[in-house]
């Protein structure tokens, strides 16, 4: 019998709470969900449990499920890496917010995982950013000024993708990918006042 296995990791994407109550709507069995939890919290995830899944629970026709694919590693090699360990091995990869799943056709699904890397690679950054809060401190040292304000575009998309049920960081990201710097405070603001208009 083919199972669903979840793995779930830290996440900018969504909180570990959130990405469990998920994982369990998705499994048959309770123990198919496995969490990796860091020793501290600014310290490195142990892989502990992802390297379980995959060399002990794991078996072919089974499918790894994953919040996101920055769950799985801390580089973009590393996760392309697992890809290519679970492809050999006949097991699907199926990503929530990275929109890939099982029944995809090979060419949409190298696409969406070119496109899930890519963001993924984005996410582990700004994973280790909050990781590292002194090496934060000294990068925006280096790049100085204050985050950009949204113009009124910005902040009619950043509402529509707020009725989208994202979350703040996720708006964050989404204007990030496009080479908008913004911060917490300032979009909060931005559209708090929009709405008020």
């Amino acid at each position: 019998m083919t199972e669903i296995i979840c793995y779930v990791a830290p996440s900018v994407v969504a909180s570990l709470d959130e990405q469990v109550v998920r994982a369990k709507e998705v499994v048959t069995r309770a123990d198919w969900v496995r969490v990796d939890r860091p020793k501290k919290k600014t310290g490195p995830v142990p892989r502990d449990e992802r390297d379980f899944v995959i060399r002990d629970l794991l078996r072919g026709g089974d499918s790894l499920w994953v919040y996101s694919l920055d769950v799985l590693g801390d580089s973009r090699t590393e996760i392309l890496a697992i890809f290519k360990a679970l492809h050999g091995l006949g097991i699907p990869l199926l990503s929530e917010t990275d929109k890939m799943d099982g029944d995809m056709k090979a060419t949409a699904y190298a696409i969406a995982l070119e496109a899930a890397l890519t963001r993924a690679e984005g996410r582990i950054k700004r994973l280790q950013d909050i990781r590292q809060p002194r090496r934060r401190v000294l990068k925006s040292q280096k790049t100085g000024g204050r985050p950009k304000a949204l113009r009124p575009a910005e902040v009619d998309e950043a509402l529509a993708l707020r009725a989208e049920r994202k979350t703040w960081d996720q708006i964050i990201e989404h204007f990030a990918l496009k080479g908008v710097k913004i911060g917490m405070t300032a979009l909060r603001e931005a559209c708090a006042a929009r709405r008020t208009e």
